[in-house]
């Protein structure tokens, strides 16, 4: 009988309470000159305890989602130098 009584107050508990989920917090963080500084200081910022683990991983998807972290640097750097010596080639564009 107790058994049965304390199975019903639980159904009426899970039916009357709200059902708790995880919230996520903002997070502020410096932004960086470069995708690998970006990455880099976030995962100095995990290593110090300034943010978790689940927030990094938020944060290096968008970082990656500007492209691969190390190829976005070297093409930013390499394509400028490139235009540069296309020009003075007499290249159009």
């Amino acid at each position: 009988m107790v058994k049965e009584r304390m199975s019903i107050l639980f159904s009426m508990l899970d039916k009357t309470l709200p059902i708790l989920r995880p919230v996520d917090l903002p997070v502020t963080f410096p932004l960086r000159e470069s995708h690998t500084e970006q990455a880099a200081s976030i995962l100095k910022a995990v290593a110090t305890g300034k943010i978790t683990p689940s927030d990094a991983t938020a944060l290096m998807t968008a970082v990656s989602a500007q492209g691969p972290v190390p190829e976005v640097d070297e093409l930013e750097e390499r394509i400028p130098k490139l235009e540069g010596a296309h020009q003075k080639r007499g290249g159009n564009g």
